[in-house]
């Protein structure tokens, strides 16, 4: 019998949300839990201050946040990158297949008198995973603006309470573009995303 899942975080917890945006960066905000939904595989919060249901692992405990920037970096690495997560591609000689960008490797090179860095990426249609370069794809359509990810809602969001008017519409775009991604790839995790926006909803209303 499988375990009842137990959420590391509770109601009115600080934590730190982080996210990558279009060219790769990673952004990060300060949020409070407002509520929590149990998935069938998954804990999911919704966070107050950007109306957004995201899952356990994209968060981390606000005081582990604060050990995390008191360490010290060793060295930044440099380099270009053209997609991030789940933009969607065409690839070269795969011209009538849309692809969505799975991972992105960077490679590092050192020599004693020089030293560069390779981005290639990995992509998944259907189940299957090939890898490509950047010269080799076009980008069909920026997640950013499929399913009003991160970005968006870090230029959009304040630190004033979201009416909850507001706060529903966010929702209901949320469940709207997470149903387009699991129709569109079949994949699970954007159903779960679907139905736990839709727990949100349901406690917003209550």
């Amino acid at each position: 019998m499988q375990q009842p899942l137990q959420p590391l975080f509770q109601k009115g917890d600080k934590v730190l949300y982080v996210c990558h945006d279009e060219q790769g960066n990673t952004q990060s905000e300060v949020c409070t839990i407002e509520s929590i939904i149990l998935g069938d595989h998954n804990v999911f919060y919704e966070l107050a201050e950007i109306s957004k249901v995201v899952m356990e692992k994209e968060l981390i405990s606000y005081e582990e946040s604060e050990e995390l920037q008191e360490e010290e970096v060793e060295e930044s690495i440099s380099f270009v990158q053209n997609y991030t997560y789940d933009d969607l591609v065409y690839v070269d000689g795969y011209e009538q297949e849309v692809y969505i960008v799975k991972g992105v490797i960077i490679e590092i090179y050192r020599y004693k008198n020089e030293e560069w860095t390779e981005v290639s990426y990995e992509l998944e249609k259907d189940g299957m995973c090939i890898y490509a370069y950047d010269e080799d794809l076009t980008l069909v359509s920026d997640a950013v603006d499929m399913k009003r990810t991160e970005d968006s809602y870090f230029r959009k969001a304040t630190s004033s309470k979201k009416t909850i008017q507001s706060r529903t519409d966010s929702l209901l775009d949320d469940y709207n573009d997470y149903m387009t991604l699991y129709n569109l790839f079949g994949d699970k995790e954007y159903r779960e995303l679907a139905e736990a926006v839709l727990e949100a909803l349901k406690h917003l209303q209550s």
